[in-house]
């Protein structure tokens, strides 16, 4: 069983990435230079970094930051939000660490909503990022 959800899984990767490769080289052309905004696990900024891209990769949940730099040597990883003031923000973080945001009314619509399941209950961790 635990190889069958492995092997789907492989599967399920391998053709996002192949997806993401086709719908991406109609718009990216290598050495063009490419943002990932909240770039979360990087699995953008490996298709654009496959496409000869210049990345900058921003997220500001320090967690995966550090992951994306170990990942990603050669890419500018930004360790900020993205907003339109220049100030110090609460980041709001889930404890599956791949969903995070600065907006409560984003928590509340996801857990109103039940888009996550039960990790819209989950927002339990908080950071104060730039």
């Amino acid at each position: 069983m635990l190889k069958d959800r492995i092997y789907s899984y492989i599967n399920e990767h391998i053709f996002q990435h192949s997806k993401r490769m086709k719908f991406y080289s109609n718009i990216i052309q290598e050495n063009d230079l490419v943002f990932d905004i909240g770039a979360n696990l990087g699995n953008r900024t490996k298709v654009y970094l496959g496409l000869g891209a210049r990345v900058i990769s921003v997220e500001p949940n320090p967690v995966l930051a550090k992951k994306l730099i170990k990942k990603f040597p050669k890419t500018n990883v930004v360790e900020k939000a993205i907003g339109p003031n220049r100030d110090e923000v609460k980041l709001f973080i889930n404890d599956s660490n791949v969903l995070s945001t600065t907006s409560e009314e984003w928590i509340d619509t996801v857990k109103n909503t039940g888009r996550f399941g039960d990790l819209g209950n989950k927002f339990n961790q908080e950071v104060i990022v730039d």
